[in-house]
């Protein structure tokens, strides 16, 4: 897994997303030339850097992949849930099943994983208190919709929240 991360002037790192394998990065290279966050590995990993000026020059042989590489990059713009709305709960559990789903999505498992990410930087991506985080996390886990063991989790139960009343 890997976490974009955006560094203002200040020195100050903001978490903007945790990655999992197969999804695209640094698209916004497209449009400014340059890329505007950084990545940093989690865990060992391998990518896959794409040579755009080749494939431009090259198109005409690469049609078949061109049109992979077009879907690719389709699902990499689709929408996603935003990590720090509704209750700490909410927040928790939409962020639990969305990155299961895209575990899933690459043929991974998504029913139990390693985070990637410490509770400290679970809070600050939430958009809460690494305190509130884990006492949520600890309360699934005596609700057993979650097992917790250190880093690892395994959803048991988990389902969405729908209660608004927060935390």
């Amino acid at each position: 897994m890997l976490k974009t991360v955006h560094v203002n002037a200040d020195g100050d790192e903001q978490i903007l997303s945790l990655n999992t394998p197969g999804e695209v990065l640094g698209l916004e290279a497209f449009s400014t030339g340059t890329f505007t966050n950084d990545v940093i590995a989690l865990q060992d990993v391998v990518c896959c850097e794409l040579p755009l000026r080749q494939l431009d020059e090259h198109g005409t042989r690469f049609r078949e992949f061109g049109a992979a590489l077009v879907r690719l990059l389709s699902k990499a713009v689709a929408p996603r849930p935003h990590p720090a709305r509704g209750s700490v709960r909410q927040r928790l559990t939409t962020f639990l099943l969305d990155l299961s789903t895209r575990l899933e999505d690459r043929g991974l498992d998504g029913r139990q994983f390693a985070l990637g990410l410490s509770r400290q930087e679970i809070a600050e991506l939430l958009d809460t208190r690494i305190e509130t985080i884990s006492r949520m996390m600890q309360k699934l886990n005596r609700e057993e919709a979650i097992r917790v063991r250190g880093s690892k989790v395994r959803l048991l139960g988990l389902a969405p929240a729908r209660d608004s009343r927060g935390f």
